[in-house]
């Protein structure tokens, strides 16, 4: 059985600083297979309260070079690999994380690069193979230039992580044929450039069409506003069901698959 956990809920840099809720990331097992995707603060920590071995991780998603995005992965690769005494994993990343930016510095440092079996560059359109997974990456609109998100293909269902972006007309074709899409929704009203709003979100879903919506990654207000109004109105406004994530919270993606079976087929 897959599950798909959401260690932390957290989004912006304050809700981060105060803990207002985990600030860690999300981890997929399916297939035998564990993945990690933006291993932000306490993540390890969180790993360990729910009983996953980090050294079961076989890949690593990482959207951009922010704190609370990949604040923790270099201690998450250390764990991996016993600190590199036997090298371990595949990380897949924009350049910006290894290498940083003008807007941003690198986060993985020389001696956890060492530590794993590969790193893949993330530059949209890339596909990486690992055992009957397909992940390929695609997209973001952010200020970290190299942000990416990701699209996540099974036998039995496909996922897309949105990372930090804002909506784009282009969304349609870069994440279509999706089951399960998560979109980092970090404010309420507020336009700002690199991130999501209510009006944006519904607009993507709407494109987009998947089977489920999860929303997560909040700040502050949007905590104070509860997620779970947020949900009911892109459901509403979209007809698509829609969850706002808890930290901690666990599904089953491969329930969330129907009608999907055929287009997954093609794509392999």
């Amino acid at each position: 059985m897959a599950s798909l956990i959401f260690l932390g809920t957290a989004g912006d840099s304050l809700s981060v600083a105060k803990q207002t809720r985990n600030s860690c990331g999300i981890v997929l097992k399916t297939n035998n297979v564990q993945i990690a995707i933006d291993p932000g603060p306490g993540f390890l920590y969180h790993l360990s309260k729910n009983k996953i071995n980090p050294r079961a991780t076989n890949i690593v998603l990482v959207s951009h070079s922010h704190i609370n995005h990949a604040g923790e992965l270099n201690a998450l690769v250390s764990a991996m690999s016993i600190n590199g005494f036997d090298k371990n994993g595949i990380l897949v990343c924009p350049k910006s994380v290894l290498y940083g930016n003008n807007k941003t510095d690198p986060l993985l440092t020389n001696f956890h690069k060492n530590c794993l079996e590969q790193i893949k560059t993330a530059v949209p359109g890339n596909m990486i193979n690992f055992k009957d997974i397909k992940i390929q990456t695609a997209k973001a609109v952010h200020n970290d230039i190299d942000a990416v998100g990701y699209k996540i293909f099974t036998p039995k269902f496909s996922l897309a992580y949105l990372g930090d972006t804002e909506y784009y007309k282009d969304m349609k074709y870069e994440y279509k044929d999706i089951d399960i899409l998560i979109i980092n929704l970090q404010n309420y009203e507020k336009k700002q450039k690199g991130r999501m709003n209510l009006e944006s979100a519904i607009k993507t879903a709407q494109i987009i069409k998947p089977n489920i919506i999860i929303i997560t990654h909040f700040n502050n207000r949007l905590i104070e506003h509860n997620p779970l109004e947020l949900s009911r109105k892109i459901q509403q406004s979209t007809k698509i069901t829609t969850i706002a994530a808890k930290d901690y919270m666990a599904i089953d993606p491969e329930i969330y698959a129907l009608g999907q079976r055929q287009k997954r087929l093609n794509f392999y």
